[in-house]
């Protein structure tokens, strides 16, 4: 169950994600005033540029949050890449709902949210294949793209309702959907057993096993089993050979090119669809 478990908590993580790329799409009607209406302005609506401004922050947030993902998964661990990513996100929302529609404020709490999306999109798909067994590998690296397929989904659906839904009550929402992420993801997800076995961290590692698959009781059988996987660790992969990726490897690397292109294809063809 603790496999599931931490499993649901990364992927409840991604779900905020959804939830705040789908946040513009629920909350523009409520937002949008034209600056020409005959009814000015206030300080809980925004022009369709001042919004569009705004979310243009948060992918800039996101494009920076990415670039310190990689070194932040390998450095502090993928466990602690995944908690510590929901943070900016609380702090952020709470500053979009403490402030004006458009305001310097507002601003800020787009980029925390965008840093905390391009961390958590890198980290939880690398955690979850990583953690999972062999069998399950496969099923559980998709789970976080579908989470944030429902979290945009989810808010989506904000506009279809009955209910008149204030855009303020969405980003208190979005705070408390990022807390309970943060406290799921603290007590349940578990450190890959991988990012310890390439620092030498054998009996970490074999609990970290442990905790998921709950076997092995006895200490002295995790040490065995531990000095087992360090000597057959030791055989096929040497010293750094997990820290030895370099971003040039994207361009000089054929394989590496190859996803690479075919990823930026599919976008293309997504865009101009």
């Amino acid at each position: 169950w603790r496999t599931w478990a931490a499993t649901a908590s990364v992927s409840f993580a991604c779900f905020t994600v959804g939830v705040a790329i789908g946040f513009p799409f629920a909350t523009r009607s409520a937002m949008t005033c034209s600056a020409g209406a005959p009814v000015a302005c206030t300080r809980d609506s925004a022009t369709s540029d001042e919004l569009l401004m705004m979310h243009m922050a948060m992918l800039i947030g996101a494009i920076v949050g990415a670039l310190f993902a990689g070194w932040v998964c390998d450095k502090f661990g993928r466990r602690r890449a995944v908690v510590a990513a929901t943070a900016p996100a609380v702090a952020g929302w709470c500053a979009v709902y403490v402030n004006d529609a458009f305001s310097p404020g507002a601003i800020a709490g787009r980029l925390l949210v965008g840093m905390s999306i391009g961390l958590v999109t890198t980290a939880a798909p690398l955690l979850l294949a990583e953690a999972a067994p062999k069998k399950l590998r496969g099923a559980h690296s998709i789970l976080p793209h579908m989470a944030v397929v429902k979290g945009v989904a989810f808010m989506y659906a904000v506009p279809l309702t009955p209910l008149e839904v204030e855009w303020r009550h969405l980003a208190l929402t979005c705070v408390l959907f990022n807390i309970v992420a943060l406290a799921f993801s603290a007590i349940f997800v578990v450190e890959s057993p991988r990012w310890y076995l390439a620092r030498s961290q054998d009996i970490d590692a074999i609990e970290s096993l442990k905790t998921l698959r709950g076997a092995w009781d006895d200490h002295e059988l995790v040490a065995e089993t531990a000095a087992i996987i360090s000597r057959e660790n030791a055989k096929t992969s040497p010293s750094g050979s997990f820290a030895a990726f370099s971003a040039w490897h994207l361009l000089t690397k054929s394989s590496l090119l190859r996803a690479v292109t075919m990823s930026c294809a599919l976008v293309a063809i997504q865009q101009f669809g």
